[in-house]
């Protein structure tokens, strides 16, 4: 499995790398903010998570596109490790960026900015970060023998679907702050989620052919 990670690891970095900028732009809206003594923009990093954690499934369809996957086949790996290693993958880019708003959290602290509801924010962008894959990598999975235009009929579907949820999440964020609570709730039933996600991925993709 090392070796997945560094074969995406390298797509990543080679076709993925623009998705930075929008963490690094809400450091520094954050930042701003705090030297002006405003309630800190966090909601903003619900998008940063959303597209983020959504580029293991566009690994995916380069995996697809270029036939990969069917060479993958031939290598000594299960094939519950490609799976797994996609939603892995996920999950540790879900947690760079909670990482990063975490550290960005401890540095407004220092310029003397408003915390409020910056724990209650974290599950959150915890809970919108683990979306993406679990809506999207099944798809793509289930999806991977089919032609390139239902493909990507299909992942504008769900990219569109994702997008909105993503706006809506985060104006209801900045309109009303959600209760801890809440927040902790959503982010059990999409971990809950994201495991039958992978299941069912897994699950797929043991039944595909060569071909």
């Amino acid at each position: 499995m090392k070796a997945l990670f560094r074969k995406d690891l390298y797509s990543w970095w080679q076709t993925c790398y623009f998705m930075l900028l929008l963490p690094a732009m809400n450091v520094v809206f954050c930042i701003e903010y705090a030297i002006q003594g405003k309630p800190l923009p966090l909601p903003m990093f619900i998008y940063s998570a959303c597209f983020m954690c959504v580029t293991p499934g566009t690994l995916h369809v380069q995996d697809v596109t270029s036939k990969w996957f069917i060479y993958s086949f031939t290598l000594p790996v299960k094939r519950s490790e490609t799976v797994a290693e996609k939603y892995l993958l996920a999950l540790i880019l879900g947690a760079g960026v909670d990482l990063i708003m975490l550290l960005t959290v401890g540095l407004c602290a220092v310029l003397g900015g408003d915390l409020s509801g910056a724990g209650t924010m974290l599950l959150t962008v915890s809970a919108m970060g683990l979306l993406p894959a679990t809506a999207f990598l099944p798809v793509s999975f289930a999806m991977s023998d089919k032609s390139q235009a239902a493909r990507s009929l299909v992942g504008a579907l769900i990219g569109g679907f994702l997008g909105g949820g993503a706006v809506m999440m985060t104006q209801r964020a900045f309109d009303s702050e959600p209760s801890a609570a809440s927040q902790a709730v959503l982010l059990g039933v999409v971990m809950v989620l994201f495991g039958i996600s992978w299941a069912v991925s897994t699950a797929i993709n043991n039944r595909k052919d060569m071909a």
